[in-house]
């Protein structure tokens, strides 16, 4: 009896597994077409300045359309008992990833018209939280799914990326693209540059009443993008990176030559701080013929441990 008993244990076990097996053969197809459906993505942002409005609307809609569909099929799967509740998270990743090609589609093709910057970069702000969401529902997927068939199987559901760098949809990126796609758009000649984010070394561990928390140390390497937003090729912009810290200042700078659209990172040599309270700012000189100059700086306010 004992012998029949573990035999019918043994089948049972063999059975779910199959089920299992079944089921991530059956989505992992449609997981592997989202996965290409957000690098199209990708690269039409890449791209957007030169595709123009009826590109953009062509590469786009196709994206639209093929998210849809996935999200039919995977909502068609019938997953086995244990992966149900995993299953609706891969749902809802697709779901979100539909929605948020929509209305990418929507903002890219409104930043080539005469609608203001600022409410397409909400929109579009708004589409990098929910693609942002949409990979975390599914990377609660995989960890699910994992937990359930065990840790020996790490390969079994591939990973899924839609959003592989979440600055690019924040609004000082989003502010650069949309202007790119407006100058690229203008016959008129537009000199515009903009800084889009500062990035330090150490980087902060925190945060005290809005300002961002740095370990003692006594000088910080930092990192700057800029962008040419115009539509007119630039060269030798100067940069300026200063640190103020209760010790005084300390400056330095750097040049750069973008081309129109062009983003370039520069570093910086390391700036001399002391601990308490920092204010790190970083300046574009503006250019002759730029008429907007107020993104030319970002500052971030410091407190350095002791």
């Amino acid at each position: 009896m004992a012998l029949a008993v573990h035999a019918v244990a043994s089948s049972d076990g063999r059975d779910v597994e199959l089920r299992h097996v079944a089921y991530l053969d059956e989505v992992r197809p449609i997981v592997q077409r989202s996965t290409e459906q957000g690098a199209d993505v990708l690269a039409v942002r890449a791209m957007a300045g030169d595709l123009g409005r009826p590109g953009i609307r062509r590469r786009l809609d196709r994206v639209v359309k093929e998210a849809g569909e996935t999200l039919r099929a995977v909502e068609s799967v019938s997953p086995p008992a244990g992966l149900t509740r995993p299953h609706s998270l891969l749902v809802s990743s697709l779901a979100l990833r539909h929605r948020g090609a929509a209305t990418a589609a929507k903002g890219m093709i409104d930043a080539l018209g005469p609608a203001s910057t600022d409410p397409i970069v909400l929109r579009l702000a708004a589409t990098g939280r929910d693609l942002v969401a949409s990979d975390t529902a599914y990377d609660a997927f995989r960890d699910a799914v994992q937990k359930t068939i065990g840790k020996d199987r790490p390969d079994a559901v591939p990973e899924s990326v839609w959003v592989p760098d979440t600055d690019q949809w924040q609004p000082p990126e989003l502010t650069a693209f949309v202007n790119i796609l407006k100058a690229n758009s203008s016959l008129a000649p537009v000199v515009d540059v903009s800084t889009l984010l500062i990035r330090t070394e150490p980087s902060p561990v925190g945060r005290d009443n809005g300002r961002l928390v740095l370990p003692k140390v006594n000088g910080v390497n930092v990192s700057v993008v800029v962008a040419n937003v115009g539509n007119v090729a630039q060269r030798k912009v100067t940069v300026v990176a200063t640190l103020r810290s209760v010790t005084g200042e300390d400056s330095a700078r750097g040049f750069a030559d973008l081309s129109p659209g062009q983003r370039r990172t520069l570093s910086f040599r390391k700036l001399r701080a002391a601990p308490g309270d920092a204010l790190l700012t970083v300046t574009i000189t503006p250019l002759s013929g730029e008429t907007s100059i107020v993104d030319n700086t970002r500052a971030e306010s410091f407190i350095i441990r002791g």
